[in-house]
C-alpha cells in the first residue's frame, strides 16, 4: 500500500505540499485583489437625479454679529472648497449655553452671556445615490457631520441636525 506524503515530503510521491500551499496562497491573493478592486461598487450605487433636500444645522455660541449676518435667501458655501450648500430658508435664535461647574461641585447648564445658537434650515439641489444625498457631487449630507461654512457676510462652524427629502 502506498503512503499519503512518502519519505521526502510529496503527495502521492509527485507533488510538493509546499507546491501546493503556495499556490493557494497565490489563488486567494488573485481573489482577494479581484473583488477588491474589479468587483461591486458601481454595480450597486443608483443615482436617482436631483432631489430637492431641506437640511438643519446647528450653529453654536456665536456673538450677535453673526446672528446678524446671517438672513434668509443667502447662499451657504462650505468654506474649504466652496462647494454651493444651499440656500438659508429658515432661522431661529436661543440663548447659548455652557456648562459650569457650581460651588458644590455639580456641573449644570448656564446661559453663556452674549453668546446665542443658530438653527438653520437650508435647502438644496441634492444627488440621491444608495440612500444617501450629495451635494456637489461631493459634499455627503449626513446628521451629526461638521462642516465650516461661509455665506457674504459669516464663517463660522455648524453641525447637520437632520435632513429631510
Amino acid at each position: 500500500m502506498k503512503k499519503l506524503i512518502d519519505e521526502r515530503g510529496l503527495l502521492f510521491g509527485r507533488i510538493s505540499v509546499v507546491d501546493i500551499l503556495a499556490v493557494l496562497v497565490v489563488l486567494l491573493l488573485g481573489v482577494m485583489v479581484y473583488t477588491r478592486f474589479f468587483s461591486g461598487g458601481e454595480a450597486d450605487i443608483s443615482d436617482t437625479g436631483s432631489v430637492r433636500v431641506e437640511y438643519e444645522m446647528r450653529i453654536s455660541g456665536v456673538r450677535q454679529f453673526t446672528v446678524d449676518a446671517i438672513k434668509p435667501g443667502d447662499a451657504v458655501y462650505e468654506s474649504e472648497n466652496g462647494t454651493a450648500l444651499g440656500t438659508v430658508t429658515d432661522v431661529r435664535t436661543e440663548s447659548a449655553v455652557k456648562k459650569v461647574e457650581t460651588a458644590d461641585g455639580r456641573v449644570v447648564l448656564a446661559e453663556n452671556p452674549g453668546y446665542y445658537d443658530i438653527w438653520l434650515t437650508l435647502s438644496a439641489d441634492c444627488s440621491e445615490s444608495g440612500g444617501r444625498y450629495y451635494i456637489g457631487g461631493t459634499f455627503e449630507l449626513l446628521p451629526n457631520a461638521e462642516c465650516t461654512i461661509r455665506t457674504l457676510y459669516a464663517a463660522t462652524t455648524g453641525r447637520i441636525v437632520s435632513v429631510n427629502e
